[in-house]
């Protein structure tokens, strides 16, 4: 970061359930959770999420979801304990934004989490919006997501991808 990082918490401990599976699990990768000081004594929070590949198949798919669940669900009790700080989701989550595994992070409506896919709003879901580049597997599967107060602060129109390749380019 640019800026420096005040705090820094894991989530690599935390335990959760997984349909199919007879014990708790963790996160594949962690859930990283760091308070970051920008100027003029400007400060926010950032969770930086890697979800489950999708190697695996439908048990992948269940996980990445249990995994999506249990970040909604820190997440969520963070914004319930800190209602005016300004936050940030973002990371690699290994699914299309339309797919059911990821919902409980990127849909307002299942998460409950007040988040607006910044990439999504601003460049929409067209073919050439994508973050995974093998030309057969081409879409997006990365994601910038800001919290109410956040959204508020945000440019329009300013999300940019790195080196958006358009179909055929």
């Amino acid at each position: 970061s640019r800026y420096p990082v005040t705090a820094v918490k894991s989530h690599k401990d935390v335990r959760f359930p997984v349909p199919g599976e007879a014990q708790p699990v963790g996160f594949s990768r962690d859930l990283l959770q760091v308070r970051i000081q920008g100027p003029n004594n400007y400060a926010f929070t950032v969770f930086v999420a890697h979800l489950k590949s999708q190697h695996g198949g439908d048990e992948a798919d269940v996980r990445r979801e249990a995994e999506a669940r249990a970040a909604q669900q820190i997440i969520g009790a963070f914004q319930k304990a800190n209602p005016r700080e300004n936050v940030v989701v973002m990371g690699d989550f290994n699914d299309k934004p339309l797919e059911k595994p990821i919902q409980p992070l990127v849909n307002p409506q299942v998460s409950g989490l007040g988040l607006t896919d910044v990439i999504m709003k601003d460049l929409g879901n067209d073919a050439w919006v994508f973050t995974y580049h093998p030309q057969q597997y081409r879409s997006r599967i990365d994601y910038l997501l800001l919290s109410p107060s956040m959204l508020n602060e945000y440019v329009p129109k300013s999300v940019k991808l790195y080196k958006p390749f358009k179909q055929g380019e």
